[in-house]
C-alpha cells in the first residue's frame, strides 16, 4: 500500500508534481500513463525518498520497497552475479542464492558475464532481479520495455505478469506506450504535466465521455451511481466526465463511446484547469 496526499516537487522555480493525492492499494498493478516530462520518474523518485517534496507519502510499516528507475546501476566490469552480491549486501543480505532468480529471468547462461557485455534486454532483467531480491511488498518500475526490441518487450511482459503480480504486493510501473500497460495493469492512472487527470480499470468495455456544462451530483451520488471509477475534469470551455461507457450512458444521452486509445489522446489533449478522481 502507498497512500500519497497532497504531493508536490519542484524543480528549479518549476512544479514537475501538483498536489497528488492517490491510493495504491495491495494485490494490484498500477499502470503510470503518461507522455515524456509528465512527472512519471519524479513520482518515484519522491516515493523513494531521493527528491525533497512537500505533501506525504505513507507505506505500512516495514514496508520493503523494490526499484528500477531509469537505466539499472551497476558496475560495468564485475559480472551479474557478482553485482547482485554485492547490491544485495547493501541491504544486509548475504549468501543469497540467485540460481532460482537467474532460472526465471532466462539469465542463467549470463550469470557470469561481465555486466557491459549484456544486451539492454538482459540488462533489464538483471535489474529485476535486483528489485525483486527481498521479495519486497512494493515494486516500481520505471518504463521498463523502453529500448527493447520487440522479442524483449514480449519476455518482459510475460516476466511481469509471472513474478510481479501478487496479492499482497503494490506494483506501479509507467509507460507511455498504451498497449504494453494494458497487457498486465489492474488499474490504469493517467498523468499529465505533473497532474493525476484520471483513473480507469483496465477493461474491455468501452470507455464513455460526457461534455457537461455543470456538475449536478455531489461526490457521494457518483460514488453511489457508479461502480467504476468516474473522474472529473474543469477545461476551459466545460467540464468533462469520463469512466465507463455502460455506467456513464445511462445518466448522460450524449456520452461518447471510445477505446482506450481514443480516450488517452482526447484527455491529455485538453486545455485541464482542475480534476476529481471519484
Amino acid at each position: 500500500m502507498i497512500d500519497i496526499q497532497k504531493l508536490s516537487v519542484s524543480y528549479k522555480k518549476q512544479q514537475t508534481l501538483k498536489d497528488l493525492t492517490y491510493n495504491f492499494k495491495a494485490g494490484q498493478i498500477y499502470g503510470l500513463l503518461g507522455p515524456n516530462g509528465s512527472g512519471k520518474t519524479t513520482l518515484f523518485k519522491a516515493i523513494l525518498n531521493l527528491v525533497p517534496y512537500s505533501g506525504s507519502v505513507t507505506t505500512l510499516k516495514e514496508s520493503t520497497i523494490g526499484h528500477l528507475i531509469e537505466y539499472p546501476g551497476f558496475y560495468a566490469n564485475l559480472t551479474c552475479q557478482e553485482n547482485l552480491s554485492l547490491h544485495a549486501s547493501y541491504i544486509n543480505l548475504f549468501d543469497l542464492d540467485f540460481s532460482h532468480m537467474f532460472n526465471k529471468l532466462n539469465l542463467s547462461e549470463e550469470k557470469e558475464k561481465k555486466f557491459k557485455n549484456l544486451s539492454l534486454g538482459m540488462k533489464q532483467r538483471l535489474g529485476l532481479i535486483r528489485a525483486m531480491m527481498n521479495n519486497p511488498d512494493i515494486i516500481l518500475l520505471d518504463e521498463p520495455t523502453n529500448g527493447l526490441d520487440p522479442i524483449g518487450i514480449k519476455d518482459m511482459r510475460e516476466i511481469i505478469i509471472r513474478e510481479i503480480k501478487s496479492a499482497e504486493r503494490t506494483a506501479v510501473i509507467s509507460s507511455h506506450m498504451l498497449h504494453e500497460l494494458t497487457a498486465f495493469a489492474d488499474t490504469l492512472i493517467l498523468i499529465k504535466d505533473g497532474v493525476l487527470i484520471g483513473h480507469l480499470f483496465n477493461s474491455r468495455d468501452p470507455y464513455g465521455l460526457v461534455s457537461v456544462n455543470f456538475i449536478e451530483k455531489t461526490d457521494t451520488e457518483f460514488k453511489k451511481q457508479f461502480q467504476h471509477p468516474v473522474n472529473i475534469l474543469k477545461t476551459d470551455i466545460d467540464f468533462k466526465i469520463y469512466g465507463n461507457y455502460e455506467e456513464l450512458s445511462v445518466f448522460y444521452s450524449n456520452c461518447e463511446r471510445h477505446s482506450l486509445e481514443s480516450l488517452y489522446v482526447t484527455v491529455m489533449n485538453l486545455n485541464i484547469q482542475g480534476m476529481k478522481l471519484l
